[in-house]
């Protein structure tokens, strides 16, 4: 018996050299097996979300002196759906004595809860009376609807459980009962599988807003307001426009104006006036409108009566606004593109010491309309031993309007005429000028930035 367990464990060590035992040395398989094992549970799926409640709806009304009772709220939003469970690991049979940790398998996640709709919005009122004590014969209910309970998360799914903690594999080599046959043992464990983490609960959904009360002493309805228009400019050259607005006045205590119980906002407006006022474009620039490729412009009329011209962003006005007899008329003396503003190039740098210029051309041709200055950052190299660039800055700010003349489209920068130690401005230096341009027309404005990098000559 003792030569046939002998002869095993000599072809053992012979075919594969490994010979596998449970803690309590058991005689075990050899081959080694996958590393998980069964199979995860799924998650669960979220719950949808509640369905938001619709708004009460506006109305408009006449007061005549006659009780009137008006279901204006919002309706409730609906429930999110709860999220379904996880599902539970499927565990199988856990594999024995391979040689690696196992894993087992873990249970699902629970699904999220759907948020709760919404509740709709009240619906605002507006009332048209000649006696204010009318109002109290009107009963509102213009109350914003209860959001839907947000769905609950559910559970998580249970992992598996390891059947098996721990094992040894031992390794054996050589021939059994000779000096050279060795064994080591290897110890390995399963790790359990986690339960799967529980849904997030859905939102609650968000009570709707109350409506909102608006008075009009008047037995007739307003006329509708324009009090903004966006127009191409040069649909709006020598063509006027009426630009209109209703003024309201804000105040507390609504539900004190109607009759007992009434649920709308506190918050009410009471019409106070109308504003209108007409609008003329004059064009005086010297490029056609047309040229514009149908830029759009914002027209804005105030409480004050003042009428705001706002101009794309690509395109930039100048101009001049007028009023008189209830017709504001803005006059453009001048355009420009933003794209023009912005083609300034360096064309030389001449001379050194007090007498280093610096002559930047308008591409674009347009300086005589825009606004133009300069800061500049002087930078000279003062390289180490190993001759690298090695910049630093001498100046950096604003350029005096005083130091720059403008010839056409031409300006010249008196660099050598700025609070620079003159050193710095003697020929032979290598510098760097970086130059940035802000031009301006209109409230608009852009940067450019230059930039100029050699030696200075004589």
């Amino acid at each position: 018996m003792h030569r046939a367990i002998s002869l095993l464990l000599s072809l053992l060590s012979i075919t594969s050299g490994v010979a596998v035992v449970m803690l309590g040395d058991a005689l075990c398989p050899t081959q080694a097996q996958a590393a998980d094992f069964g199979q995860p549970g799924q998650d669960g799926l979220d719950g949808r979300p509640g369905r938001p409640g619709r708004d009460g709806g506006d109305r408009s009304l006449r007061v005549d002196g006659f009780e009137q009772r008006l279901d204006m709220a919002g309706e409730n939003g609906t429930a999110g759906e709860d999220g379904d469970n996880g599902r539970s690991a499927f565990c199988g049979v856990q594999p024995r004595q391979v040689s690696r940790n196992l894993q087992a398998p873990h249970g699902g996640r629970g699904g999220n809860g759907g948020n709760g709709g919404n509740g709709g919005n009240g619906g605002d009122l507006t009332l048209y009376y000649t006696d204010l004590s009318d109002l109290r014969r009107i009963y509102v209910n213009a109350a914003g609807g209860e959001g839907g309970r947000g769905g609950r998360g559910g559970y998580g799914g249970r992992g598996c459980i390891c059947q098996i903690r721990q094992w040894e594999v031992q390794t054996c080599s050589g021939v059994p009962g000779s000096p050279n046959y060795r064994c080591t043992a290897q110890r390995f464990g399963c790790t359990d599988g986690r339960n799967g983490d529980p849904g997030a609960h859905g939102r609650d959904g968000q009570r709707g807003r109350l409506g909102v009360l608006s008075i009009v002493n008047s037995p007739q309805p307003l006329a509708p307001d324009m009090p903004s228009l966006s127009a191409a400019i040069a649909s709006l050259v020598n063509r006027p426009v009426m630009l209109s607005k209703n003024l309201w006045a804000l105040r507390r205590g609504a539900a004190g104006l109607l009759a007992p119980g009434s649920t709308i906002a506190d918050e009410y407006r009471e019409f106070i006036g109308r504003l209108e006022e007409n609008f003329q474009l004059v064009w005086a620039a010297a490029q056609s409108p047309q040229e514009l490729s149908n830029a759009v412009v914002t027209l804005q009329l105030q409480d004050d009566r003042q009428i705001t011209v706002m101009s794309p962003a690509d395109v930039w006005l100048s101009g001049t606004t007028s009023q008189q007899a209830g017709l504001t008329t803005y006059t453009v003396a001048a355009v420009v593109r933003r794209e023009e503003a912005t083609r300034l190039a360096i064309a030389s740098v001449t001379g050194h010491s007090a007498n280093l210029q610096v002559a930047i051309v308008d591409l674009a041709g347009r300086s005589d309309l825009l606004s133009t200055q300069f800061r500049l950052r002087y930078r000279v190299d003062e390289p180490g031993g190993d001759r690298a660039p090695n910049f630093r800055t001498v100046f950096n700010g604003e350029v005096p309007a005083t130091l720059v003349s403008r010839e056409f489209n031409r300006f010249t920068v008196n660099v050598g005429q700025l609070p620079i130690n003159s050193r710095y401005l003697a020929p032979g230096n290598t510098v760097r000028l970086e130059m940035t341009a802000v031009r301006s027309l209109g409230g608009r404005s852009a940067d450019q930035q230059l930039e100029w990098r050699g030696r200075l000559r004589r």
